[in-house]
């Protein structure tokens, strides 16, 4: 019990904060694209979206080297991999 606790509340913290700023991002986001937002409105919310979900992927490889090839990171990969394919199809 010595002085790991303190440092996996901040890291969990860390984590609950970088995927709200997520979600929120990619909310805004889709909302705009509904909404038919100017492009340069689009840009910076797919900005925020991809730099918060690049930090989220750099905190949860963090925790093992093996996350790529586990389940979540499998799963991480196929939704990159799709938004990649629409912005192919669609760009921002």
């Amino acid at each position: 019990m010595g002085g790991s606790e303190p440092r996996l509340g901040m890291e969990r913290a860390v984590g609950i904060a970088l995927r709200t700023v997520h979600l929120v991002a990619m909310a805004l986001f889709l909302g705009a694209a509904a909404f038919g937002a100017p492009r340069g409105t689009l840009r910076a919310w797919l900005a925020a979206t991809a730099l918060s979900g690049a930090a989220l992927v750099v905190s949860e490889a963090r925790h093992s080297r093996h996350w790529v090839y586990q389940a979540r990171g499998l799963l991480v990969l196929a939704h990159v991999a799709a938004l990649g394919a629409w912005r192919l199809v669609e760009p921002v």
